[in-house]
């Protein structure tokens, strides 16, 4: 339903900057955007505890060295690109966001960071506890790889 030709995937507790935005319409403008999925690097804007720095450090390792950003990092493609991917997955009961960071890496799909912080919630670690959710995505987030990355080797491979 969206009118323009790129969308701009963010969670509800998002808070946009006037340098994500810079960050964004610099990668568009220097980026071949139609074949890409932008996101950014994440950061906690009301983090009470140190140990959600070594969250952004780990989301940044897994989304720059890995690969694998996911949606809290703020999704940016073009509506076509959306469409060849099949859009979010309906079906599954956590994880559409990086199920759609598969799908792009199966179909070619480049993965590009824009440099800049988007702002998110610590909300949920406050209310379930670092240690347990920090445990229960790391846990979740192999698990759905896994079997992503053995997809992609046997493509590779055939």
């Amino acid at each position: 339903m969206a009118r323009h030709p790129f969308i701009w995937f963010l969670h509800a507790d998002s808070q946009i900057t006037a340098d994500n935005i810079n960050s964004l319409f610099d990668c568009l403008t220097n980026k071949n955007s139609q074949n890409s999925l932008f996101y950014f690097d994440l950061y906690f804007f009301d983090k009470s505890s140190w140990r959600l720095k070594i969250n952004e450090v780990g989301a940044k390792f897994r989304s720059n060295l890995l690969g694998l950003p996911f949606g809290d990092q703020g999704f940016f493609l073009s509506k076509d690109t959306f469409a060849a991917l099949g859009g979010y997955s309906e079906d599954t009961p956590y994880g559409e966001d990086h199920l759609l960071v598969w799908q792009a890496k199966h179909q070619g799909v480049k993965l590009r960071r824009c440099p800049s912080q988007l702002a998110t919630s610590a909300r949920k670690y406050q209310i379930h506890g670092w240690h347990y959710l920090t445990l229960k995505y790391q846990y979740l987030w192999p698990k759905q790889a896994i079997p992503q990355l053995v997809k992609l080797i046997r493509a590779k491979l055939s």
